[in-house]
Parts: C-alpha cells; structure tokens; sequence
C-alpha cells in the first residue's frame, strides 16, 4: 500500500503538464488574458518612475498635514461661532424674560418692576445652556 501512494503520487507530480490521461481534455477560459512578456526599461527611466513615486508620497504627506491644521483651525472657528450664538440666544431669552414678567406685573397692576416676583439677576450658566 505505501508503495502504490508513493506511485499516484509520483504519477501526478510527474505528469502535472500532461494531465491525468483518464481525465478529458478542457478547453481554456475563453476570457483568458494572455499576457505579453514585460518589455525591457531602462534603468534611468526606472529611477525616475521611482524619484516620481517617492515625491508623490511627500507631496500627500504635507498636504493631509495642511489639509489637518486647516481643518482643526476651521472646527474651532465654528464651535467659537456657535457658543457666541448660544450665549447671545441666552442673553436675549434672560431679557425677554425679565420684559415678559415686567409686562404680567403691569397687567396684574404691580408696577413695571420685576421685583414683586422674586425675580434676581442670575449668571449665565453655561452648562445648562449648553446641553
């Protein structure tokens, strides 16, 4: 039994080109590409694909650095842009805030003053803001 396994073995490396001779013969894939031998290049013209490869590779580098302090300068001014939005939108609510009671105490005939309702200036909370 060993020596009829070291046979077909020795029979399908030794006969790999010529295929198995029970097996049919298949045509090729028809949409096989057949491929040309590579052509020769010289060995400047090599250096300066290569030279062209390495400064392309430098030239993405610096530009993504750029490309990254822009943007990250771009962000900032945006979130500066948007917390002055919030906290002048905070501002013009504290003040609205401050005419609407003013208007209920003249209507309930209190006066124009706030202070019948207990009403204190408060700063501005951020944090509340914010959420």
């Amino acid at each position: 039994l060993p020596l009829y396994c070291h046979n077909i073995l020795q029979f399908t490396c030794n006969n790999l080109d010529k295929g198995h001779p029970e097996m049919p013969v298949v045509a090729e894939h028809p949409n096989r590409v057949i491929l040309k031998p590579p052509l020769k290049v010289s060995p400047t013209i090599r250096a300066a694909r290569y030279v062209m490869l390495g400064l392309g590779i430098l030239y993405g580098m610096t530009r993504q650095k750029y490309l990254t302090i822009k943007h990250e300068h771009f962000v900032r001014k945006v979130g500066e842009e948007h917390l002055k939005r919030k906290i002048a939108e905070a501002e013009e609510l504290q003040i609205s805030g401050k005419k609407s009671l003013c208007e209920v105490g003249k209507e309930l005939g209190l006066g124009y003053s706030v202070d019948w309702a207990g009403y204190k200036y408060e700063p501005i909370d951020m944090k509340k803001i914010l959420k």
